[in-house]
């Protein structure tokens, strides 16, 4: 049953949290503010002296960042972020994150030729990380921000990013409605990149991560592929993590139902502190979006895992708190947890 909230009551109380041993439903330790970061993995990316990170990208923009109506309706290339370390007047100093290397197109044989190159340089079990981003965001804020998460993550693999025509900047939440129809409008496209990898020769385990909206283009993908039968293409996944998942609750609970076979590759990073979430569920008549819900039992009745994140700290609008170590901690161990 739903439950409506009306629209017009933002509520900025903490109480009803779940408990610490209810922040995660399964085999995943708990973590808090004062986790221990994931454990360093062989030659990352950070720890190998690299000053960039390399990023295969598909993506269903077109020149100038709008959907590429044409056909064919995706294209592919890669992108390079630099990390660059930056003084601070107090403290120690940060690291940014820039694009060094503008996105560079190649063909589809291309992409695939570099990432099977790129596999064969890497040790096992040769990861690949596919990264869908959320709503209001451009290619130039995307490309950073998957630097950025890979290295909290220490991930040591491929990094795939899937860019869909978002719309940035300022007037962001006037296009919330646009940015919905271009996540509907890159289903097909990011249904067959994540059959590719699975696919690809030499490839080991593939995680998937996805963040707010992003999140509803990836379950709508998955369960394209479910209803196609290609069960072998979701076999093959090994984890899908979403992240402050901006979905209508009732929907996520009929796609899970869909994709039930393969709930225990899925970790939820739910926040109730969630600012832009509740832009979101009041523009959809008040309904809960999942990235809010820290009901231990709405997980545990879907039967996945799930971590609070709303006493964590995140950026300005609390919508994306993966950078925050405890996170980066449960992303971590899911990835290298085994089912």
């Amino acid at each position: 049953m739903r439950r409506l909230i009306v629209a017009g009551v933002v509520s900025l109380s903490l109480g009803g949290c779940v408990t610490a041993t209810q922040d995660l439903v399964g085999a995943l330790p708990p973590a808090g503010p004062g986790a221990a970061p994931p454990a360093a993995l062989p030659a990352s990316a950070t720890s190998s002296g690299k000053s960039s990170v390399d990023i295969l990208v598909m993506t269903t923009r077109d020149s100038d960042g709008d959907r590429q109506t044409a056909d064919p309706s995706a294209s592919y290339g890669s992108v390079v972020v630099d990390r660059t370390l930056r003084p601070r007047r107090w403290g120690t100093a940060e690291t940014v994150y820039q694009i060094s290397r503008p996105l560079a197109l190649t063909s589809e044989a291309e992409f695939q030729s570099n990432l099977s190159g790129r596999l064969g340089t890497i040790f096992a079990p040769k990861d690949i990380l596919l990264f869908v981003h959320g709503f209001n965001n451009t290619f130039e804020d995307v490309a950073p921000r998957v630097g950025r998460f890979v290295d909290d993550i220490r991930f040591d693999g491929v990094t795939v990013a899937f860019s869909w025509p978002a719309q940035g900047g300022a007037a962001g939440v006037a296009y919330y409605l646009y940015d919905h129809q271009s996540a509907n409008f890159s289903r097909d496209e990011l249904a067959s990149l994540i059959a590719q990898l699975t696919r690809q020769t030499g490839a080991g385990r593939i995680h998937i991560v996805a963040h707010s909206l992003g999140s509803w283009l990836t379950m709508e993908s998955l369960r394209q592929l479910s209803i196609a039968g290609d069960e072998r293409t979701l076999r093959n996944i090994t984890t899908i993590i979403l992240i402050s998942p901006d979905i209508d609750e009732d929907v996520f609970t009929k796609q899970m139902r869909r994709l039930a076979e393969h709930r225990t590759k899925f970790l939820v990073l739910a926040s109730r502190d969630d600012w832009a979430l509740r832009l979101s569920r009041r523009i959809a008549a008040g309904v809960n979006r999942v990235g809010q819900i820290v009901e231990f039992d709405y997980f545990r009745n879907l039967g996945i895992h799930f971590f609070d994140m709303s006493r964590l700290s995140g950026d300005l609008l609390n919508h994306f708190k993966a950078t925050n170590p405890a996170v980066a901690t449960q992303i971590s161990n899911k990835m290298r947890q085994v089912e």
